[in-house]
Formats: structure tokens, sequence, C-alpha cells
């Protein structure tokens, strides 16, 4: 296995809406694990020509879900405590909602409100993947264009592909942290919700289940890194790494069940 990180930088910040939601109303505070993939996974199609939506057993997927067996885990890193939620009002058209009698030009648009995420700084994004994928996914990443809706983008700075290497005296940890990878939630973090990689959450059911992570928190704002001491790691169940980033060396907290043999180490 292998560390991908990708070096970005938002430029304004991000929308990330939950599953089953027509729109962002309450955004995800940080970019769920299937939302890396797709990203990834939209440069991969760009460049291969490939459609956004493919046919999986009959069921329409998102092409996202080719990327499964290559991405094991993924993760995002703010690199600054300024990560701020806000509700952005804009117009968008209501035209195909509304019933035939009500369709006029006075009705066309409507303004309603967009939860988004307030960051213009860096951030890395962590891909686990596998050995025999490892080139081309790095490859693909200088194509990633936004995370979230159209509307969140980015631009790619750097890319990194690194070997993984256990760690144990871990004190700053800047990214996600699994809610059951912990034995306990150390102060300066704070729960929240993330999709998990499954081919479930890139099919058509948008029934895709929730589960939660811990990020840093300080002052009311999200991002930068938080204080973790090894002993509160759950060790039966994640392991922490070490990999090589474009800022540096960097360690994470990941779920044994998506690392592999690594997770043996």
């Amino acid at each position: 296995m292998k560390a991908l990180t990708i070096l970005i930088r938002f430029l304004e910040g991000y929308s990330i809406k939950y599953p089953g939601q027509s729109s962002a109303r309450e955004p995800m505070i940080y970019p769920s694990p299937t939302t890396l993939i797709g990203a990834l996974a939209a440069a991969e199609a760009r460049t291969l020509g490939e459609p956004e939506v493919i046919h999986v057993d009959d069921r329409p997927c998102s092409y996202a879900s080719r990327l499964l067996e290559k991405v094991r885990w993924a993760a995002p890193a703010l690199m600054e405590a300024k990560a701020t939620p806000y509700r952005a009002l804009f117009k968008a058209l209501s035209l195909p909602y509304l019933r035939p009698q009500n369709r006029t030009l006075a009705m066309a648009f409507a303004a309603t409100t967009l939860g988004r995420i307030s960051y213009d700084g860096e951030a890395i994004l962590l891909y686990i993947v596998g050995d025999k994928w490892a080139w081309d996914l790095a490859k693909y990443g200088w194509g990633i264009t936004a995370l979230g809706n159209k509307e969140s983008l980015v631009e790619v700075i750097d890319v990194s592909l690194s070997p993984l290497e256990a760690a144990t005296l871990i004190h700053r940890i800047f990214f996600p942290i699994p809610s059951h990878c912990v034995l306990k939630r150390p102060s300066s973090w704070v729960e929240t919700e993330y999709v998990p990689p499954s081919s479930k959450a890139f099919s058509s059911d948008i029934s895709s289940e929730l589960s939660t992570w811990l990020v840093p928190y300080r002052a009311g704002m999200y991002g930068g890194w938080g204080r973790l001491a090894p002993d509160i790691i759950n060790a039966k169940k994640c392991i922490t790494v070490l990999f090589n980033t474009p800022k540096g060396k960097m360690a994470a907290v990941i779920p044994r069940e998506h690392i592999g043999e690594a997770g043996k180490q």
C-alpha cells in the first residue's frame, strides 16, 4: 500500500451535501472519503473519456465505484484552523419544479440558501492506494478541480507518493479520526459525520449509512491539528501510520479493515 497525498488550495470554500439532500442545506464539516474518491474519479474519467455514470448489475452507479478496489481509504487535512460553516444566498431555477399553470416568467427563479464551509487555505488529501495503481492515480490527482459541488474549486499544488510506516509516538494529527478508533474523545476534537467508502455510497441508493469521525476544533473554527496521545488509540480496530507529504512527514489513524496487509504491521 502507498500513501498518495495531494496538496491543494481551496479558492473560497466547499459545499458537500449529506446523502439524500437535494442541496446542501446543512453541509458536511469535512469532505467525506467518498467526496475525495469522487474528485479523483472525476479526474480519471475525464482523462480516459469515460462517462460520469456507469451501470453495475443493471443499476446506475457513479464512475467513482471503479476506484473502490484501488483506493482503500481517504481523508482530508485542513492545514489551518479557520474553516467556518455559513449559509450562502443564491438564485435557483424553479420552473422544472412548478405545476404547469404556475410556470410564468415571474416564478422562473426563487431565492434559497446553500450551506457552505468558508475555507480559503491549503489542505492535504490522503488516499491509501494499492501499489498496482499508485502511479496512475498520482497522475490523475493533478486533474482534480473541485471538492464537493462544482463551485467548490481547488488548485492542485503538489502530488506525492510515499510508503506507509507504523507509528507510535504521535502527538499532533491533522487528519480526521474515525470515532471507533479512539477509546475516549480527546480534547480539542469534536465529532461530525462522514460517508464511508462503499459501493452503496456510489450507487443510486441514497440511503448510504453515515459514520462519525473526530475533527480538530478550536475557538469556533475547524481545521488545523489536534493533540492525540498514543494510549487512547483503539489498536485492535485501527492503526496509526506515518507517510511523507508535500508538507513533510505526517500521520493518520486508519481503520485496519481499510488498509489490508499494512494494517498487520
